[in-house]
């Protein structure tokens, strides 16, 4: 007893699978990726628990958006009767690795969600379409898209969007964490 209580409502299974995600800067061409992806892919290719590891340059499942700076990897662990670690216990050490030897852009692994569409990335989808053929800074201007995502965000219901085009988008000075009472 007294172990280590799992962080959320369901602990992590070891699936048989994980996921790394790699974004660079906005301005990485493609072959800047490439390069990144490879050095990744040498790092995760030195762990005996590892398998296989399928690269995806230029795409993000994360953002699910086709993009010259993000890089996407599924890595397969050898059986689990061949291995003594979990893939939580590879994800960590990967984690670790990443983080101290790719300077160049933000690359973090996971595992999936124990259970398909729930998870600490499960929540909503919005997609907006602008029939008028405008650029996609018009879309970022539009004032119901500010007003939803600041007002949910003004209840802690939101605290993070992302706009795979690749715009910014702000609430206005609004924090993530303030409650509604805080605010003026």
């Amino acid at each position: 007893m007294g172990g280590r209580v799992p962080g959320g409502f369901i602990p992590e299974e070891d699936q048989g699978y994980m996921y790394v995600n790699v974004q660079l800067p906005n301005a990485a061409s493609m072959q800047r990726a490439d390069v990144v992806s490879d050095k990744i892919e040498g790092i995760l290719l030195e762990y005996e628990a590892i398998d296989m590891v399928t690269t995806l340059t230029g795409y993000s499942l994360l953002s699910s958006s086709f993009t010259p700076n993000s890089c996407f990897f599924f890595i397969t662990p050898d059986d689990w009767d061949k291995r003594e670690e979990t893939a939580e216990d590879v994800t960590r050490l990967i984690n670790m690795r990443l983080a101290s030897e790719i300077k160049e852009a933000q690359a973090f692994a996971f595992g999936p969600p124990a259970i398909p569409g729930l998870g600490q990335g499960s929540g909503f989808s919005i997609m907006i379409q602008d029939r008028s053929g405008g650029d996609p800074s018009y879309l970022q201007d539009s004032d119901s898209i500010i007003y939803c995502c600041s007002y949910g965000a003004s209840r802690d219901w939101i605290c993070l969007f992302h706009l795979p085009g690749q715009c910014s988008a702000t609430f206005d000075g609004h924090q993530c964490g303030e409650n509604s009472e805080s605010r003026s």
